[in-house]
């Protein structure tokens, strides 16, 4: 029953305006950013090219993800947010509940909204990666930075899984968009778990969730001093190396949204069960 309710919300999700409205968005900045890269590298020597991973969108080199990382926290709510403030009031709550269970439906719609998020925000970066290695002579190892070669070595050297990346460096940033999209997710199904709640009445109110979290998540982290990077915009960036930062901390910190996350379905499915 919980595999029926995942497709049928899988279904319901991919017919929503928000989601088809975000991918391609997403899908015409790359095209976009794969096209100045495109004319950039015209008529070079292969040997004067930049590297195009350093140059795709999701790198923090790329003017794409600068924009991307000032509205992240909206691109990734739009498409999901309002799905279970939108099933309540239009009764399709109802019919899904009568049919699969109060239960089956909160962990199904939890499930859809992961895959689908992580779908989002990693096909059309992939498929950017993709073209290039077909597109672009693997020769070509050029840095942004304009760096001589020790030290782009040196500086590749603190990237997150630096081995993958000098055994591989298109596994290595598929890989990376990958945990991107899965980071990306866990923020979206925490979002919709806490718009499970009673006090989000209105419809605007679906959408701040993950804005306040990012927001006490910078306070806490100044109140209490800590020595880590916590901004999120200097840790997404693909190729970024920002100083102090720990990622497995990051880690834990998603484990524990999954916690929460899980936790106020149980109460939700509680509640529901007693009602």
């Amino acid at each position: 029953m919980l595999l029926k309710s995942i497709k049928m919300q899988m279904s319901q999700l991919f017919h929503k305006k928000t989601i088809l409205c975000i991918y391609f968005l997403l899908f015409g900045a790359v095209l976009w950013n794969f096209f100045e890269n495109m004319h950039q590298f015209h008529n070079g020597d292969v040997t004067q090219m930049m590297n195009p991973l350093k140059l795709s969108s999701l790198s923090t080199w790329s003017p794409v993800m600068y924009y991307m990382m000032q509205f992240y926290p909206l691109l990734l709510v739009i498409p999901t947010a309002s799905t279970y403030y939108d099933d309540k009031n239009s009764k399709i709550l109802n019919y899904i509940q009568s049919r699969a269970g109060i239960r089956n439906y909160l962990v199904g719609k939890a499930v859809s909204i992961f895959f689908i998020t992580v779908f989002l925000f990693t096909v059309p970066f992939i498929t950017e990666i993709i073209v290039y290695s077909i597109t672009v002579p693997f020769f070509a190892q050029g840095d942004p930075s304009n760096f001589q070669y020790f030290q782009t070595i040196e500086k590749d050297s603190t990237l997150f899984l630096s081995q993958l990346y000098y055994f591989n460096d298109y596994i290595y940033t598929i890989l990376s968009i990958i945990i991107f999209g899965i980071v990306t997710g866990i923020f979206a199904v925490f979002n919709f778990c806490i718009t499970t709640i009673k006090i989000f009445n209105f419809r605007v109110f679906v959408y701040f969730p993950i804005y306040v979290l990012f927001y006490l998540i910078n306070i806490i982290g100044q109140f209490i001093n800590y020595k880590y990077e916590i901004n999120y915009f200097l840790i997404l960036p693909l190729f970024a190396v920002p100083e102090n930062v720990n990622y497995g901390n990051y880690f834990i910190f998603c484990i524990c949204l999954l916690i929460i996350s899980i936790t106020i379905l149980i109460l939700k499915i509680r509640e529901s069960d007693i009602v």
